[in-house]
């Protein structure tokens, strides 16, 4: 796997990719780039990357078959769940060693703080297509969250200190997005019913009609997430962001930032992308028959001609707190800012609050007896 730190071409400094610049700053001498200065430097670096990854890990993989005797393979299985866990790098700026999970694709050292790429991660059939740029910086993003915790009075006393704000990451996760073109062909019955009374008496009239649509669809943007983890269920919650802004990937979008692999492929969501596809099919043909008081589909035929998928990297800043055993996750949209997630809440201070309530209504019913 190989380990890149994208370097300053003025200076060797690590570069970082600046949301509120939409360009790529170096801390050291303060130079600036743009995507295309970038691209066209590292464009030769990233190829070869993802070339020779395949071929590293197979020979690799070819040098350690056979090595190990009886006692290293019942350690190796003890240690299975760990492995497949955590995974060890070494960092190109100081030689530490950086420990990632599997599906961990960008980071930073722990020791020199440089911003790390694990290219080998996100080559070959696991290159993104796409990615989205955050465009709110780190500054703001706790500037947002503190708004948002001074509005909860229950939250824990320790919950946003100096050392938890430096707990504030963005992460780019990994979606899928899938665009349908598909042919339509629908039968159905509309009725329309009128009521009048003429004296006594009451009339109704139904007339019924055969309604037809036939054509072409274009249904665009069906989003899944990628990742199987256990935070991954507040992603689909920081939606929607803006697909006009999408860019063509590149890894370079990722120094300064952290970024997840996918673990889940196209094969496990075809099925309920199929499902939404046809879904919202009936429901654009639906929306064109009009004038109706009841319309009831008869014969809906959704035939899918070409779906293109596209495998993007979304912004996401993260902040996980522990607390009594359980970990929250909150996390803000690194495009638009819209936040999701559960705070903690203290039971402490919540029994406080109660108390104080309780005793202020018992003197106000104890003063209010004596004044009756």
């Amino acid at each position: 796997m190989a380990v890149v730190s994208y370097k300053c071409p003025n200076c060797g400094g690590p570069l970082t990719f600046d949301a509120d610049k939409q360009k790529f700053d170096c801390d050291y001498c303060y130079s600036e780039f743009t995507e295309q200065e970038l691209i066209e430097k590292y464009k030769d670096m990233d190829e070869a990357l993802g070339d020779n990854e395949n071929d590293r890990a197979e020979k690799a993989q070819q040098e350690n078959t056979g090595t190990k005797n009886q006692e290293q393979k019942e350690e190796t299985k003890q240690d299975d769940s760990f492995e497949k866990e955590a995974v060890y790098y070494t960092c190109p700026s100081c030689g530490a060693e950086i420990v990632t999970t599997d599906t961990t694709a960008a980071t930073e050292c722990f020791y020199c703080h440089n911003p790390v790429v694990l290219a080998g991660r996100l080559s070959g059939d696991f290159k993104p297509d796409c990615v989205i740029p955050f465009e709110i910086s780190k500054e703001k993003a706790i500037e947002e969250f503190s708004k948002v915790c001074k509005k909860k009075k229950f939250l824990p006393t320790g919950f946003w200190n100096k050392k938890q704000i430096e707990k504030i990451t963005g992460v780019y996760f990994p979606y899928w997005y899938a665009d349908d073109e598909t042919y339509i062909n629908a039968t159905a019955r509309g009725e329309k019913v009128r009521s009048w009374t003429v004296g006594d008496s009451r009339y109704t009239e139904t007339q019924i009609y055969q309604v037809f649509r036939e054509g072409d669809a274009d249904i665009d943007n069906m989003i899944r997430g990628a990742l199987s983890k256990e935070d991954a269920f507040l992603l689909k919650h920081v939606h929607p962001y803006d697909l006009s802004k999408i860019r063509d990937f590149s890894m370079a979008y990722l120094s300064g930032y952290q970024a997840e692999k996918r673990d889940i492929e196209k094969d496990k969501i075809s099925a309920d992308i199929d499902a939404e596809s046809r879904r919202r099919c009936e429901n654009l043909v639906r929306s064109t028959m009009n004038g109706y008081t009841t319309v009831y589909m008869q014969n809906f035929v959704a035939d899918l001609r070409k779906r293109k998928w596209k495998y993007t990297l979304l912004p996401v800043w993260m902040v996980t707190y522990k607390y009594l055993g359980k970990i929250y996750v909150y996390g803000m949209n690194g495009q638009t800012g819209k936040v999701y997630g559960e705070l903690p809440l203290s039971k402490r201070k919540v029994a406080i609050t109660a108390l104080i309530i309780g005793l202020i209504i018992l003197t106000l019913g104890a003063v209010g007896g004596m004044i009756i």
